[in-house]
């Protein structure tokens, strides 16, 4: 649709620290990161490079990744797979990064 732009791209702000729900749901044992999402921001077409992450390579670097990027994350390669009931509270929050960190996106290419 004319100028149209997809909003694909989730993006958070986080911070450092396990909260005991966001955890690598791929590893053996599921062990917690030591980083989780504090705020959901919005769906967005486009973020700058600097904020293309994912759960490793913030891992990888925690306080370094918080300090590049004031915080953010946008997850340009990673899709919501499943929504979860409505409720309060950060918990729910964190469980909806886990989700939507799990499932990687196949984009489609222009013909």
């Amino acid at each position: 649709v004319g100028g149209a732009t997809e909003a694909f791209i989730a993006t958070a702000q986080i911070a450092a620290g396990a909260d005991g729900i966001n955890r690598d749901l791929l590893a053996p044992g599921q062990p917690a990161w030591s980083w989780h999402v504090t705020e959901f921001e919005a769906f967005v077409g486009s973020t700058i490079e600097l904020v293309d992450g994912n759960p490793t390579l913030v891992e990888a670097d925690v306080a370094g990744w918080i300090d590049n990027t004031d915080g953010a994350i946008g997850f340009w390669t990673y899709t919501v797979v499943q929504e979860l009931p409505e409720a309060s509270g950060p918990a729910l929050l964190a469980v909806g990064a886990a989700v939507l960190a799990l499932a990687r996106r196949f984009r489609r290419r222009p013909a």
